[in-house]
């Protein structure tokens, strides 16, 4: 019997994940295994909880050994948990937890990084570079300075995203079915506004929501359509 059973990420994560259980003494077990196999599912029988990290997935067919294992819970070491079956582990009486804010200003911050990466063609000059290839016929860029940055969902990490992109652009419009007037205020060059203002006045568009029923498709053809030609 044991506390928790992590699935190995090969990674650092495991390290310290492992380390803060025991110190606060829980009995911790380490796959040997990476995979999410039923053999290395297999090997959590007896222990309470299981964590998984993003790149792991639970089928709804693995739930039934878990069940076998006794185990309780799954601990999601991600913002997410649509990499386990939540329906079939309700059923089977194993509940799911995940980290509520995973570092908001981190995966913000990668958004933007990706905006500038895609506006100042840093990968291809970067693919240029390596060739020996100084040609810059198709590196022209684009000038933040005067444009607008669209937010879609100002959660957390939407909230983040459009405090730090704010500084680089002329003016951000966020969309959210939940405004937040208050926190709104705090950036002065941004405001709310609706679906279709965001799409069609936007340079570029950084997206912040979750994968719900709601949100399943919200970029579409029809959204496309609305959307400047250059939009990134």
């Amino acid at each position: 019997m044991g506390d928790l059973y992590i699935l190995n990420t090969r990674c650092q994560l495991t390290d310290t994940i492992k380390d803060a259980f025991e110190k606060n003494g829980f009995t911790v077990k380490v796959s040997t295994d990476s995979g999410v196999t039923d053999e290395n599912l297999r090997g959590a029988k007896g222990f309470n909880a299981i964590c998984i990290f993003v790149n792991k997935k639970i089928s709804a067919e693995q739930v039934g050994i878990l069940k076998e294992n006794g185990n309780k819970l799954i601990l999601h070491c991600s913002a997410g948990f649509d990499n386990s079956p939540t329906v079939e582990l309700k059923e089977a009486g194993i509940s799911a937890a995940r980290v509520p804010s995973y570092s908001p200003g981190s995966i913000a911050e990668y958004a933007v990084t990706q905006i500038m990466a895609l506006a100042k063609n840093t990968h291809m000059s970067y693919v240029m570079t390596k060739k020996a290839d100084f040609e810059i016929t198709n590196m022209q860029c684009l000038l933040l300075e005067n444009k607008i940055c669209g937010v879609i969902g100002t959660g957390l990490i939407g909230k983040k995203c459009a405090a730090k992109i704010s500084g680089l652009v002329e003016k951000v419009l966020c969309f959210d079915v939940f405004q937040d007037n208050e926190w709104i205020k705090t950036i002065p060059n941004a405001e709310y506004a609706d679906m279709d203002t965001v799409l069609r006045n936007s340079d570029f568009i950084s997206i912040h929501v979750p994968l719900l029923p709601q949100t399943h498709h919200l970029i579409n053809e029809e959204a496309f359509a609305k959307m400047k030609n250059d939009v990134v």
